[in-house]
């Protein structure tokens, strides 16, 4: 449910202060219970996911995968004049200081900003698995490089050294304990994964960021962290659009014909065809673009989204979600798309690695 609450009172480096009256929603003890109308949800864009460990994440967040320190500084400075309040970057994207020069040009205050990293945790493509003590090395560095003194959510990429994730995500909650970050999360973690954690008698996760979307809607992983009280958070929305990723050297799994730009060919993917088909139909009848539906689908799904972008005008399109719903029939019809799958790693789905 929605409930209208005030934001804990932070301090930033300046000690400036800050509270706001917001609309949160807690995730439900079974996530797939009866779904509220869009009407009753009231998502607004100041809508914020209430997470298990009692901090407040903005439901919409800006994306930056493969945008370049320069990209990353005007998007961000475009995107907190819209409206957005949650960032989010990693590691491996290696734009922070665009980041922070975006904030510092925006000029928003620290307090009012949600900021999520993600730290590499090895293990893939001959890279060694990150010892704990490399991660607790390694963060401070990053929050200097992002000009701030904490994190709002720091999560680990993904679940691949298999011998060592327990271990990298026992060094999170030890730099939660420090105060360098907020909440303490994972990316691209199976069921299997996270079970992991509560077998070690770990805390579950504030936050799983997954690629989702109707293709890919993942309905067994979001029933379980919604029974765990993980809250979700989509990346990839876009994926089954054909504008997707379709610029030279953005490399995913989608076949290279159904790519927007690719040469002509007779190959049919059927079901990427019915997904265009289908949300093309609804953006139609609701005067919205195809991403919007992508995007408006998951909120009313109850699950986060941080669409990328680096254009002034799909920015502001992508933040422009809470003046329409779909209807009950129209997300029916999104639901059934899905087909397990997910295209954003060109090596295969991370959800499947053991």
């Amino acid at each position: 449910m929605y409930i209208k609450r005030r934001l804990p009172q932070r301090r930033s480096v300046a000690s400036r202060r800050f509270s706001v009256d917001i609309r949160r929603f807690s995730l439900p003890s079974e996530y797939f219970g009866p779904k509220m109308s869009a009407e009753d949800e009231q998502l607004t864009a100041s809508t914020t996911i209430a997470l298990r460990d009692g901090h407040a994440m903005p439901i919409v967040g800006l994306g930056t995968y493969l945008s370049s320190p320069e990209e990353a500084a005007a998007a961000v400075a475009e995107a907190l004049r819209i409206g957005y309040r949650h960032i989010d970057t990693a590691e491996f994207y290696n734009n922070h200081e665009g980041i922070a020069a975006g904030i510092q040009a925006a000029g928003v205050p620290r307090e009012q900003l949600f900021l999520v990293d993600k730290v590499t945790p090895g293990g893939l493509f001959g890279a060694p698995p990150r010892t704990p003590e490399e991660i607790l090395e390694l963060v401070p560095r990053q929050l200097q490089r992002l000009g701030t003194d904490y994190v709002d959510l720091y999560l680990l990429h993904h679940a691949f050294p298999r011998e060592h994730r327990v271990a990298q995500y026992r060094a999170l909650l030890a730099l939660q304990t420090r105060g360098l970050v907020r909440s303490v999360g994972v990316s691209n973690w199976s069921e299997a994964h996270l079970e992991e954690l509560r077998v070690a008698g770990l805390p579950a996760p504030a936050v799983n960021q997954i690629e989702l979307h109707p293709l890919s809607a993942q309905e067994a992983l979001r029933a379980y962290c919604g029974a765990q009280g993980i809250a979700v958070v989509a990346y990839s929305s876009l994926a089954p659009l054909a504008s997707w990723r379709a610029r030279p050297g953005q490399g995913s799994s989608k076949p290279a014909f159904a790519v927007e730009g690719a040469a002509a060919s007779d190959e049919v993917d059927e079901q990427l065809q019915a997904a265009a088909e289908t949300v093309e139909r609804i953006a139609a009848r609701r005067n919205r673009s195809a991403a919007q539906v992508l995007l408006r689908w998951a909120l009313q799904r109850r699950v986060g989204v941080i669409p990328k972008s680096v254009r002034a005008d799909r920015l502001a399109q992508n933040f422009a979600l809470f003046d329409f719903h779909l209807s009950e029939d129209e997300l029916r019809a999104l639901d059934a798309l899905d087909a397990s799958r997910p295209f954003a790693w060109q090596i295969g789905d991370p959800l499947r690695f053991p």
